[in-house]
């Protein structure tokens, strides 16, 4: 219970950010209790929901131990095609990433993501009527549905609001930068890892597009909420992660 003020305002500013990068990765290790739950919040102006926080290590391990990369269902078929060339069976690193279950997934590619959505779509029955990536005007609503500059405001980024600049060196636990919290309460919008989106730039439809900056991220205009970037759908790195929107199964969902 103590722990879980460093998640709040008043409370990570009354600790140094390497205490509470080391408590919350502790509360990691113990059973992070905000994990392990849907947490979606609406996207005004959108209708969808979309995760508080990126899919989490703790959360995409169950999708590799459900034998996620196992069943060719979830997977789009030149995903599937590009997992077998790869001869994937998990993210890169993923040991090293299991030991941080609270911090978000990385070394995923596009084609992971997606199977992810769809396995999750399954876990939850009939829940959803619609799971998958957000896309990249469904992200931005979420970050500045009033044109503001970065989801928390107009200031500039600094180690209150913000994981970058390689100032850690790593990702940290989601959720570790409260004053970062975006205008409906989500939070790692900025910063952290930059996150995967379904949808492709205009006129470059091998490609896909990619938001938020990360925590290695040394120029903080990328950290901006109408910022883009873009890759290719199997490319993963050390800065890629993603996190889920969903539409209530009582609501029809987009076309």
């Amino acid at each position: 219970a103590r722990v879980m003020a460093i998640f709040t305002v008043d409370g990570a500013a009354r600790v140094p950010l390497k205490t509470r990068i080391a408590a919350a990765e502790a509360l990691g290790r113990a059973g992070d209790p905000r994990l392990g739950q849907d947490d979606f919040l609406e996207v005004p102006g959108t209708g969808v929901a979309m995760g508080r926080y990126p899919v989490t290590v703790a959360e995409f391990e169950r999708f590799v131990e459900d034998e996620g990369y196992a069943n060719q269902g979830w997977w789009d078929p030149e995903g599937w095609a590009w997992r077998a060339r790869r001869s994937r069976e998990a993210p890169e690193i993923w040991d090293e990433q299991r030991a941080f279950p609270n911090r978000p997934v990385t070394e995923v590619a596009w084609f992971e993501a997606r199977a992810y959505c769809r396995w999750f779509a399954a876990r939850c029955g009939a829940k959803y009527s619609e799971v998958r990536l957000p896309r990249v005007d469904e992200w931005e609503r979420a970050a500045s549905p009033d044109g503001r500059s970065y989801p928390w405001g107009e200031p500039e980024p600094t180690d209150a609001t913000a994981n970058f600049a390689k100032a850690v060196g790593a990702p940290t636990p989601v959720g570790l930068y409260p004053a970062g919290i975006g205008p409906v309460g989500h939070l790692d919008l900025a910063g952290n890892v930059s996150e995967w989106c379904d949808d492709c730039p205009p006129a470059k439809a091998d490609m896909r597009w990619l938001k938020g900056g990360s925590w290695h991220t040394d120029d903080v205009a990328w950290l901006a909420a109408a910022v883009r970037s873009r890759n290719w759908p199997g490319i993963d790195f050390v800065v890629y992660g993603f996190r889920v929107v969903v539409v209530a199964a009582s609501r029809p969902s987009r076309t």
